[in-house]
């Protein structure tokens, strides 16, 4: 799904709005004024994928707003996605000095923000 990322945060596109160009129209309305923004929590997820659930409204003011991008994410179910996450895990994580076999337990949620579901991971550090 195409999704905005402004200033280092992802937001879903407004109703109607389908691209940057039409976006920047809104904006250019808009200009001195805050809009309603649904802002995808990524502490719950790392790009590009995401927990579907977890979305809420933001205020925005458009005239604060100092870099735009397009960028395409994945949307997964809470449920889905956790259970992603514990696979992963214990082939990523096995070997960890930082996180061990704290990934295998029910604390895998707080790994939400750290370990990408294509198996990347800033954290990891082995011997």
């Amino acid at each position: 799904m195409k999704v905005i990322e402004m200033d280092c945060e992802f937001y879903l596109y407004p109703d109607g709005i389908n691209n940057l160009e039409e976006l920047k129209a809104f904006f250019n309305k808009n200009f001195k004024s805050f809009i309603t923004l649904k802002r995808i929590n990524d502490a719950m997820g790392v790009f590009p994928h995401f927990i579907e659930e977890e979305v809420e409204e933001s205020l925005v003011n458009v005239s604060n707003i100092s870099s735009i991008y397009e960028r395409e994410v994945t949307f997964i179910k809470k449920e889905e996605y956790i259970k992603k996450l514990k696979k992963l895990a214990s082939v990523v994580c096995k070997d960890c000095l930082y996180y061990g076999d704290e990934c295998m337990t029910e604390k895998i949620e707080t790994y939400i923000d750290k370990l990408c579901l294509d198996g990347e991971c800033d954290f990891k550090e082995e011997e």
